[in-house]
C-alpha cells in the first residue's frame, strides 16, 4: 500500500511538471547561446543535467561562428559550475553567459536548483528549474548596409535591431527533467528569456522568447574499453526548430566525432567534427571545427569551438557531533 502511494505521488509530480513545460505560449524565436559541443555541458541547457555522481563540473565554453564574415559576426563564452550534492538528492548550478551577434550583446548570470525526486538502482528522475537575468545592449548607431557605414539617419526597419543605442535587462528562467536510465538519458524543458523588440520609431520593449527542448544521449559500451556516444537535440519556439545530431568514438583518454546542425528540414547548417583528450583524471579537453553548408559557406571559414571541463570528487562525510555536555545528559 505504502509503496503504491508512492508511485501515485511522484505520477501526480511528474504530471504537473509536464504540464507546466508544455503550457508556455509560442512566439518567434530569439535564439539563445547554442553550443555543438553542448553535451559536455548539459546543465546549461537543462538545470536538471547535473551530474549523476557526487561531484562538482567546470566548464568554460567559447564559440566562434562564421569566421571571416566580419569582425563581429557570432560568438558565445560561457563559464558553468554544477554539482551533485553529495549524499543528498539535490544539485545546484551557476552559469555565466556573454553572448553576441554582430552590434548585439547579451550577459546573463543564471543560478540553477534541481532535486533528484526518484533514484533507485540504474534509473532517476530529476527536475530542475533556472532563474538569472540578462543584460541586452545594441548600438544601432553602427548598423553596416550594403551602401556603406551610417550614423544612425537610415530607418532600417527591422523588429529587432533599431537605430539607437539601448540597454536593457530582463528575467530568464529555464525549467526540465532529466530521466537516466543506465547510460541513456532523455531531458526535456522549457526556457524563457529576454529579447528586444522594436517599439515605434525610437524605442523598444523587451519581450519573451520561450522555447522547448528534447535531448538524449547514449552511451553504448563496447569491447576493449570502446565506446560511442549517438547524441540528437531538439529546440523550437512553434513555429522553427532547429536540430543537432552528434557521434562520438571514445577510447581511453581520447574521444573523435562528428556532428551536423540545421534549421527546419529546409536548412542544413553546418557539418562538424571534434577531437578531445582528458589529461589525468579530471582534466579534458574538446575542439569542433564546423563547416557552413548554408548559403553563408562562401562569405566565412566555418566555426570553431573550445570546451575545458574540471571535475572534483565530493566526498559525503556524516556529521559527527561526539559527545554533548549537557547539564541532563553527564
Amino acid at each position: 500500500m505504502l509503496k503504491r502511494n508512492r508511485r501515485s505521488f511522484l505520477q501526480t509530480r511528474l504530471s504537473l511538471i509536464l504540464v507546466f513545460l508544455l503550457s508556455s505560449s509560442w512566439i518567434v524565436a530569439q535564439s539563445y547561446a547554442q553550443f555543438t559541443l553542448h553535451p559536455f555541458n548539459p546543465s546549461l541547457l537543462n538545470p536538471a543535467s547535473a551530474s549523476q555522481q557526487d561531484e562538482l563540473r567546470t566548464t568554460i565554453l567559447h564559440r566562434s561562428q562564421y569566421v571571416g564574415m566580419t569582425s563581429k559576426a557570432l560568438g558565445a563564452q560561457v563559464l558553468s559550475l554544477d554539482a551533485k550534492l553529495p549524499g543528498r538528492p539535490f544539485t545546484t548550478g551557476l552559469h555565466i553567459t556573454h553572448d553576441y551577434i554582430g552590434l548585439q550583446r547579451a550577459l546573463g548570470l543564471r543560478i540553477d536548483g534541481g532535486w533528484r525526486m526518484y533514484d533507485k538502482k540504474d534509473l532517476s528522475l530529476t527536475a530542475g528549474l533556472g532563474i538569472g537575468f540578462r543584460s541586452l545592449s545594441w548600438d544601432g548607431s553602427q548598423v553596416i548596409t550594403p551602401n556603406g557605414l551610417y550614423d544612425g539617419s537610415i530607418d532600417h526597419q527591422d523588429d529587432l535591431l533599431q537605430n539607437v543605442m539601448f540597454n536593457a535587462q530582463g528575467l530568464e528562467w529555464r525549467m526540465g527533467i532529466q530521466v537516466h536510465y543506465k547510460n541513456f538519458s532523455l531531458d526535456l524543458g522549457s526556457m524563457n528569456f529576454p529579447g528586444a523588440l522594436r517599439k515605434g520609431n525610437d524605442n523598444f520593449s523587451v519581450s519573451s522568447a520561450p522555447q522547448s527542448w528534447i535531448r538524449s544521449k547514449y552511451l553504448i559500451p563496447l569491447a576493449n574499453d570502446w565506446y560511442i556516444n549517438p547524441q540528437v537535440l531538439v529546440i523550437t519556439d512553434g513555429r522553427l526548430l532547429q536540430y543537432a545530431f552528434g557521434f562520438q568514438v571514445m577510447h581511453n583518454k581520447w574521444l573523435a566525432g562528428f556532428n551536423q546542425r540545421g534549421l527546419t528540414s529546409n536548412s542544413i547548417e553546418a557539418f562538424g567534427a571534434n577531437l578531445g583528450y582528458r589529461l589525468g583524471k579530471n582534466f579534458q579537453v574538446v575542439y569542433n571545427y564546423e563547416y557552413t553548408l548554408s548559403l553563408l559557406r562562401g562569405a566565412n571559414s566555418g566555426s570553431h569551438e573550445l570546451c575545458l571541463r574540471w571535475r572534483r570528487p565530493l566526498k559525503y562525510q556524516p556529521a559527527n557531533w561526539g559527545r554533548v555536555y549537557h547539564g541532563r545528559y553527564l
